[in-house]
């Protein structure tokens, strides 16, 4: 799987399954977010991990907000490693996404999916801050991808009508891409 296949699908995934309303909560977003992640993770042969109380399907949180990891059997000794690490941050201040991702930065996994929530003028900050991070991480795994997913909300953050959903990729040196942007609009 590549970054841009697994932006692809989460935006297809969050279509498909999403119950969310303009007048839905920062739990609910979570939730769908969560859903859409493990079923992406099941559907491609991955053990998911994530926080109980807010997705019941998965097992235990672990180290992050939700992770997928390869196994080979139902003991440690079958354990390969984590494949992705998700964090995700919704309408809170840049001060606490940054911490989330600083998490990511610290992990050992090939995708590092970080979720946020942010006013469209925001946007830019955030990836740059995001990017230089990574660019000042002393570790870095050569096979890891970043993939940054930000929902805009239009036409403002207090009431919603529609979200942009933007993706960026980066790699562990900090060269950042943006992806295609999706509009979610609600059904």
């Amino acid at each position: 799987m590549i970054i841009e296949e697994l932006y692809r699908n989460f935006c297809e995934n969050l279509k498909k399954i999403s119950t969310l309303t303009p007048d839905s909560g920062t739990s609910e977003w979570t939730k769908a977010i969560y859903r859409s992640f493990y079923k992406g993770g099941v559907e491609n042969g991955f053990k998911v991990w994530a926080k109980p109380n807010i997705l019941a399907e998965g097992e235990q949180e672990y180290i992050v907000d939700l992770c997928w990891s390869k196994e080979l059997g139902s003991e440690y000794k079958d354990y390969m490693g984590l494949e992705l690490a998700l964090e995700s941050e919704w309408l809170t201040s840049k001060d606490e996404i940054m911490w989330d991702f600083c998490k990511l930065i610290d992990i050992k996994s090939f995708f590092k999916v970080m979720v946020i929530c942010v006013r469209e003028e925001e946007v830019n900050l955030m990836l740059k801050e995001m990017t230089e991070t990574i660019k000042k991480s002393r570790i870095k795994f050569p096979g890891e991808n970043y993939l940054i997913v930000v929902f805009v909300p239009l036409p403002t953050i207090s009431s919603p009508k529609q979200y942009v959903i933007e993706g960026y990729k980066a790699n562990c040196e900090g060269a950042s891409d943006k992806l295609q942007s999706i509009d979610f609009v609600f059904n």
